[in-house]
């Protein structure tokens, strides 16, 4: 008899083990709705490089949601916010003072872009409508709908074209202040997230959920080049100043550069231990800056790919970073609703 009761409690014991280990399991995010999940704070310590040495200086807080992207006015006075709470701020960058709402939008706002004079903003995201603003005063200038979600915006060097990362696998070129859409770029296999200009506007860059991005000539609307090398969703892209290089971030956690004239791979980065969702060149051309699903900016070297520094202050995903154009600041959103601003020295 206790023999058989000792039996039958080692049988539920194991019982409740398995159930236990069962209940453990997580399912995986669904790369298309990237705010589905929460994520704990990664347990990382500050790591300093021997060339770049950046310190958190301010926090910007007033968004009710998480931020998705940022934009900053070319002469550096303000810096654009959006986010998961359908508004566009814009921030005094020196004081760090919010000065404007936008509240046009109905959902998400994950495109954000300055005109190259700093006088307009274009919006766009979840809604399917490209607004433009004032940057000055908030006046909403012109109101573009679109038949699907705009993930990114860029505007020409000479601001004369709007160009659209758009959710139905098409690269849109807008004419400006007009409003008017004069191409369609066809090509990707999959919803487009990022659009960039390169500097001199000749070339439009593109990342997609088909793991490339491509190259496309901006007069006759002709894919020159597409850069296959990644093993997930390329989310985020940027040209050097120079225009010779680009660079590409992935979900499959990596960096990469890209030779623009052949579309060779040069170099790749890792360090990242969750995906990578932004990504942007230094003013010097000597730096990139990334932000990942593991709540950390990242600083590298482009010449050897080696991470200078990791900063580590968000308590959630790091959407959007850039370097301000003397290189002496990076400036980051998360999905913590926070943006930093990171003041730095250089070697």
């Amino acid at each position: 008899m206790n023999k058989i009761l000792r039996v039958g409690l080692i049988t539920v014991l194991m019982s409740l083990m398995v159930g236990n280990i069962f209940c453990q399991v997580k399912t995986p995010e669904n790369p298309q709705s990237p705010a589905s999940a929460e994520r704990e704070k990664p347990a990382i310590e500050q790591k300093v490089g021997t060339s770049v040495n950046f310190k958190e200086i301010k926090t910007l807080t007033g968004h009710t949601d998480g931020i998705r992207v940022l934009a900053l006015s070319p002469d550096n006075k303000l810096l654009a916010s959006g986010g998961d709470d359908t508004m566009v701020k814009v921030w005094d960058f020196t004081s760090g003072r919010e000065v404007l709402t936008f509240t046009g939008h109905s959902n998400t706002v994950w495109a954000l872009c300055f005109s190259p004079d700093g006088k307009m903003i274009a919006s766009g995201g979840d809604d399917s409508v490209i607004e433009v603003w004032d940057s000055a005063n908030g006046i909403e200038l012109n109101v573009l709908p679109q038949d699907c979600a705009i993930w990114s915006l860029c505007f020409s060097p000479d601001g004369k074209l709007l160009a659209a990362a758009m959710d139905d696998t098409t690269v849109r070129i807008i004419e400006m202040p007009s409003g008017k859409e004069i191409k369609k770029l066809q090509g990707h296999d999959a919803q487009v997230f990022v659009v960039r200009f390169s500097p001199d506007g000749k070339i439009l860059a593109s990342g997609s959920h088909d793991n490339k991005a491509k190259l496309w000539d901006v007069a006759s609307g002709k894919e020159l080049r597409t850069l296959a090398g990644h093993g997930h969703l390329v989310f985020s892209l940027s040209f050097s100043p120079d225009g010779k290089t680009i660079a590409t971030g992935s979900f499959d956690r990596s960096l990469k550069t890209w030779d623009v004239a052949s579309g060779k791979e040069i170099k790749t980065f890792r360090g990242h231990t969750e995906w990578i969702r932004s990504v942007s060149f230094s003013h010097n051309g000597k730096w990139l800056v990334s932000g990942g699903q593991d709540a950390t900016v990242r600083i590298w070297d482009v010449a050897t790919g080696k991470e200078l520094q990791m900063l580590v202050g968000h308590e959630h995903w790091v959407n959007s970073v850039l370097f301000t154009d003397n290189d002496k600041n990076i400036i980051s959103g998360s999905l913590d609703k926070t943006i930093k601003i990171w003041g730095g020295s250089t070697k």
